[in-house]
Formats: C-alpha cells, structure tokens, sequence
C-alpha cells in the first residue's frame, strides 16, 4: 500500500506490570513495516518499572491509569486514539511480521466491513521473571476470537459498544457477541496473524474461570437480545 494512501493505524496496548513483556510487544508491531503507526500504552496502574520502560520509545504514547481492568485501559486508548483504524495487543503477547499486511487490505478495500479478525498461534511459555520462554506449542493455527487477532474500524465500536468495564475477564468474547448480535459486517480469514503467549502470570485462568467467563458472556447476550426485542 503506498504510504500517501496508507490511514493511521492505531495500535492499543494494555498493560499491567509489564515491563519485561514490553520490548518484544513493542518490537513485534515494529516489524510490521508499516508507514503509519499510532502506539498507544494505557498503564492499568502497574507497580513495576512500566512507565520507565515505555519511555524508551519517545513515539510511544504513555497514558496511565488506576488499576481498573484490561476493558478500561483498551476503552482509554479506544478514546485518545487518532485514527479510525484501531488494532489491539496485549502486552505480553505478539503479532506476526505479517499481521497489517493481512488485515487492512480487505478491511480499507470494503467500506462496508467494520472488523477483519484471523487466527492466533498458542504457545506455552515459561515466565522466568525477566523474559517469557516458549516451551510447547499448544495450538499451531487457532481461529478462536481473539481482540488482538482482529483490526476494527472506529464504527465497529460506535455501533457495538467498548468493552464493558465490569469483567475482567471475557470481554473480548463479549464484545464479539456484541458485534454479532448487530449485524456489523465482518471477515474472517485463516492465516495466523499473532501469537498468544500462555503463562502463569497471564490473565487467563483455569477451567473454571473459563466456564464462568463463558457464563457471562451467554447471560450478557442473552439480555442484550432482550433489550433489542422485549417480545423475544
């Protein structure tokens, strides 16, 4: 895509005592070799040297906060971004080299689509207190949802909805059955463009933290379905 018709993408990061996890993050968005980046790190209230860190990269926009939970810091830097093209990475997690180079071309080529998501790369990791070890592969081309897998345009979240800043876990799911429930255009494609990095410091919990959040998000849906037809 030539660069004077390139838009700004840009790119939310939240992040929680994250500073070991950061120069990869930041070094993986970097690769993509792209003219027109936009890198918003919202600081959920980490107690490490994230702040310190993040100011290695003087294009990089710092915005702290409380700790108020990953849906607040991505709803933050939704607000304070410039661009109508928004993407999303956890701090601990990667995009591939070729993460924009697969989604923004069926994205900016069709006015009607509101987000373009693909699949992720899971791998286990080691988290030894300074870098993050990868030990297994637990899934090699995973197409589940994921908030970083995807690139929205603003309309995606003027029409669904930000995440809802009551769960701290699940909101991406949520706000997928948001988005689904409205009717917001979409594509899927197939190819891996990131890769979710398990560890035992991550956000995800177990099998019961996984049913729960599942729970949620059904209940939420179902009132949400609810709310747009009391008849139903």
């Amino acid at each position: 895509m030539p660069t004077e018709s390139a838009p700004l993408v840009s790119v939310i990061i939240p992040a929680f005592n994250a500073a070991r996890f950061l120069p990869d993050a930041i070094a993986s968005i970097r690769a993509q070799n792209y003219p027109r980046l936009e890198i918003i790190l919202v600081d959920d209230g980490s107690t490490d040297d994230t702040e310190r860190v993040a100011g290695q990269w003087p294009d990089v926009r710092y915005i702290g906060q409380e700790n108020e939970g990953v849906s607040r810091a991505r709803n933050v830097g939704i607000r304070a971004a410039q661009s109508d093209v928004l993407a999303f990475l956890d701090a601990d997690d990667l995009w591939t080299p070729d993460h924009l180079a697969l989604l923004l071309p069926p994205l900016w080529a069709d006015s009607r689509l509101r987000y373009v998501w693909g699949s992720s790369r899971w791998v286990r990791c080691h988290d030894d207190g300074e870098h993050l070890r990868e030990v297994a592969i637990e899934r090699e081309n995973h197409p589940l949802f994921l908030v970083m897998a995807g690139l929205y345009r603003r309309a995606a979240f003027d029409e669904a909805g930000l995440f809802d800043e009551n769960l701290r876990h699940g909101e991406d799911s949520d706000w997928l059955a948001a988005a689904r429930q409205r009717g917001l255009p979409f594509r899927q494609l197939t190819e891996n463009v990131c890769v979710y990095r398990r560890h035992s410091g991550g956000l995800t919990g177990g099998r019961g933290a996984s049913l729960t959040h599942v729970m949620s998000v059904m209940r939420r849906a179902v009132q949400r379905r609810h709310t747009q037809s009391p008849a139903a």
